[in-house]
């Protein structure tokens, strides 16, 4: 959880309006507390806190946030269904953040199979029996976290 505050005194009411990397994040208040729950690496800029009455306007200084991201996490996956004739080549690529070791698992179908302990996944000539659904578990000592499944289908291209 991030809590961020900024005070101020003031007749008629004041109203909070705060902003992240230079634009308004949620709705002006009375409320001069920022909170946000389930803080991810995203989260991480500059924040900024405009405080408003009828009379006048004032901002406080940014604060820049760094979020240091311990459990594992998955920025980048690939797509949820692939099609490919036999013969091609498969990559599911993925893109973590966490913090180092992060150890890595494959499973197809559920099982955990042999891969490369690399954070994308290659066949370089696919066969229909690698249809399925892959999934990749990263992990590290502040937990782990499994990815979508993609749903991989082989086909045999037909000729005429």
């Amino acid at each position: 959880e991030l809590t961020l505050s900024c005070r101020a005194q003031g007749t008629p009411t004041l109203y909070y309006q705060w902003f992240f990397n230079g634009e308004p994040f949620g709705d002006k208040t009375v409320n001069n507390t920022l909170r946000i729950t389930n803080v991810t690496a995203q989260h991480g800029g500059r924040y900024c806190c405009k405080v408003v009455n009828s009379k006048n306007e004032v901002s406080t200084k940014e604060a820049t946030i760094t979020v240091k991201v311990l459990k594992p996490q998955f920025t980048r996956l690939p797509k949820p269904g692939i099609e490919l004739p036999v013969g091609r080549m498969l990559l599911l690529p993925y893109d973590v953040i966490g913090e180092p070791p992060i150890n890595i698992q494959w499973k197809k179908d559920g099982k955990i199979i042999s891969g490369p302990n690399e954070f994308e996944f290659r066949i370089p000539e696919v066969r229909e029996s690698d249809s399925g659904e892959y999934t990749c578990v990263i992990s590290n000592r502040h937990g782990s976290v499994e990815s979508r499944p993609t749903h991989f289908k082989v086909y045999t291209e037909m000729t005429t």
